[in-house]
C-alpha cells in the first residue's frame, strides 16, 4: 500500500509504539493469527435517540463526565462500536480499523483493542463518506488516524482523541462540514506535534481544540470579556485582536462564555480603508453562547462565513446588519429556525451547513417551500442512511415511493426531526422500502402522520422501532396494508 510520505518520525513512532504494545500480547503486532475480516468485540451504545443527546452506555451523561464549559461530547469512556471491520495490517504490523463494516452507531467509539490485540488506529479511507456519523470518539491506546479516514463525514461535528494519539493526518478530516470541537486528552505542546494543518479542505484546522484543563487552542487572543454577576463571561469587543478569523473561545479563566454584547464587533470607523471591520473574514462562536445582541456584528463587508451554536435562544439576522458578503452559515442546529420568516432576510440567499445533513449522494428534490426524498442516489452502498429533517434550510417533507426499495446491505435508518418544531417528514409512500431484507433498525420522527401500503414490505428483519413521540401519537398515524414487518417489531416510544 502505497501512502504519500508524511510524518516519518511519527510512523517510526507508531511502529515503536506497536512494539511496545506487542510485550504482553506477541501476536498482536508484527504478526497476523487471521488475515480475514472481522468485526469489533464489546457492546455498542444503541440508543435509537437524536445526535444531540449525550449518551454513555445508553444512558444520559452526567455532570461530572461534561467537558469544560459543557460543550459537547463527554469525556467519559464510551464501549467499542460493534460491527467495525477490523483487520490486521501487513504494512503496519498492527491491527488498523479498516471500515465502518455492520456498524449502525451514529456516534462511532474506535476501541484501542480487538480481541486481545491492541488496535494501532484507522486506515485510509476507513469512513469515507460517512454521512451519518455525528460523533467520534477514539478510546486511550490509538495511536494514528491516516490519510481521509473520516473524510466527507458531513454530519460529523464533534470529535474525541485520546493522548496516546501520535499523528493525525492532515486530511483525515477532509470536507467534514459540520466539524467544531475537537477534544484533546494531552497537552498543547503534544497537540503541535500529532496534527499539523494543511489547507481550506482541513476541516480539523478550523475547529476548537479543547483540552482536559478547559484551555481552547486555536481561538484568538487579545479579545475582550467582562465576568457577569451569575459567574458567565460575555464578550464585550476585539480588544487587541488581530485575526481575520475570530475564534471565540467557549471558557474564558474559568468562566463560560454566554453573551456577544451590542456592537462588539462594529466600528465606527468603518468607511476607512484601513478599519480593522474589512480584516475580519470568518467568526467562530462556540457551544454555550446563549445571546447576541443586535448589531454585534456591523458593517464587516468581508465576512463570508459565520458558525453559530446550538444554544443560541434567538437566531436574528440583525445579528449580522451591513455584512453583505455573508455566504456561508454554519450552523449546531436545525437550519430551519434560520429559515424560519421571523428571523429576517439576510439569511435567505446563505449556504447553510449544519449537523443531521443526512447520508451525502441522497437524491432529493425541491417543492415550493419544502424538498421530498426521492431515491437513494449515491448513498446506495451505504449501511445507515440518515435522512435529514431539512435540506439547506427546506423542511423534507415525504420520502416518495420506491425511494430505496430493494437495498439489501441497508441495516439502519434514522429519520431526524427539528426537536423545536411541528414540522418534519409527514409521509412515507408506497414500497419506499420494500423489500430491504436486512432493514433492522429504523428511527422514525414524531411528525409522520402517514406510511402507505406495502412501505415495509419484505423488511423481514426488522426489529426495533424508535418512535420519537408518544404511543397515542403512534396509533394516529396511518399506516396502510402490508406493512406487518414494521408494526410486529417491538416499538420504542421517545415519549
Amino acid at each position: 500500500m502505497k501512502r504519500r510520505i508524511y510524518g516519518i518520525v511519527k510512523i517510526l513512532a507508531l511502529i515503536c509504539l506497536c512494539a511496545a504494545l506487542v510485550a504482553p500480547t506477541l501476536s498482536s503486532c508484527g504478526r497476523a493469527p487471521d488475515q480475514s475480516a472481522a468485526t469489533g468485540e464489546g457492546s455498542s451504545i444503541e440508543t435509537g435517540v437524536q445526535s444531540g443527546e449525550d449518551v454513555e452506555n445508553g444512558s444520559e451523561a452526567s455532570p461530572e463526565d461534561m467537558p469544560p464549559g459543557g460543550v459537547g461530547a463527554p469525556r467519559g469512556s464510551r464501549a467499542a462500536s460493534v460491527g467495525l471491520l477490523i483487520e490486521y495490517d501487513e504494512d503496519e504490523e498492527c491491527y488498523m480499523v479498516k471500515g465502518v463494516g455492520t456498524c449502525i452507531d451514529l456516534e462511532i467509539t474506535i476501541p484501542s483493542e480487538y480481541d486481545g490485540h491492541p488496535v494501532a488506529g484507522v486506515s485510509p479511507d476507513a469512513f469515507r463518506d460517512a454521512g451519518w456519523i455525528t460523533r467520534v470518539k477514539v478510546q486511550e491506546g490509538v495511536s494514528v488516524i491516516f490519510d481521509n479516514a473520516f473524510s466527507g463525514c458531513n454530519s460529523l461535528a464533534v470529535v474525541s482523541l485520546p493522548s496516546t494519539m501520535i499523528s493525525v493526518y492532515p486530511d483525515a478530516f477532509a470536507d467534514c462540514e459540520s466539524l467544531h470541537t475537537v477534544y484533546y486528552n494531552g497537552g498543547k505542546e503534544d497537540w503541535q506535534d500529532v496534527y499539523t494543518p494543511i489547507g481550506e479542505f482541513d476541516s480539523l484546522a478550523g475547529a476548537m481544540i479543547i483540552l482536559p484543563t478547559g484551555e481552547t487552542l486555536n481561538a484568538s487572543e487579545g479579545l475582550e470579556f467582562d465576568v457577569n454577576n451569575d459567574g458567565t463571561c460575555s464578550l464585550h469587543g476585539i480588544g487587541a485582536c488581530t485575526d481575520s478569523v475570530i475564534r471565540i473561545p467557549p471558557v474564558y479563566e474559568g468562566h463560560t462564555v454566554t453573551n456577544i454584547d451590542r456592537g462588539a464587533f462594529s466600528f465606527d470607523d468603518w468607511w476607512k480603508a484601513d478599519s480593522v471591520a474589512h480584516w475580519i473574514t470568518r467568526v467562530d462562536i462556540p457551544e454555550g453562547v446563549t445571546d447576541i445582541d443586535w448589531e454585534s456584528f456591523c458593517c464587516l463587508d468581508n465576512l463570508t462565513a459565520v458558525s453559530l451554536p446550538s444554544t443560541l435562544r434567538e437566531v436574528n439576522s440583525d445579528m449580522f446588519f451591513g455584512c453583505d458578503s455573508l455566504s456561508t452559515v454554519y450552523y449546531n442546529g436545525f437550519a430551519g429556525r434560520i429559515r424560519s420568516h421571523s428571523f429576517g432576510t439576510i439569511f435567505e440567499d446563505v449556504t447553510l451547513i449544519t449537523p443531521c445533513l443526512g447520508s451525502k449522494g441522497l437524491d432529493i428534490d425541491y417543492g415550493r417551500d419544502y424538498c421530498n426524498v426521492v431515491g437513494v442516489g449515491h448513498c446506495f452502498e451505504d449501511v445507515v442512511i440518515a435522512i435529514p429533517a431539512d435540506f439547506n434550510g427546506y423542511r423534507v417533507n415525504d420520502i416518495e415511493p420506491e425511494a430505496f426499495k430493494g437495498l439489501s446491505d441497508l441495516l439502519r435508518v434514522v429519520i431526524y426531526e427539528e426537536e423545536e418544531s411541528l414540522d418534519g417528514l409527514m409521509s412515507i409512500y408506497e414500497s419506499a422500502f420494500e423489500d430491504c431484507v436486512n432493514l433492522t433498525v429504523i428511527t422514525l420522527p414524531s411528525t409522520l402522520s402517514k406510511i402507505e401500503k406495502d412501505a415495509f414490505a419484505g423488511c423481514t428483519s426488522l426489529t426495533t422501532v424508535y418512535y420519537n413521540g408518544s404511543e397515542a401519537d403512534w396509533q394516529k398515524i396511518e399506516i396502510g396494508s402490508g406493512n406487518e414487518c414494521l408494526t410486529g417489531a417491538t416499538i420504542i416510544f421517545g415519549e
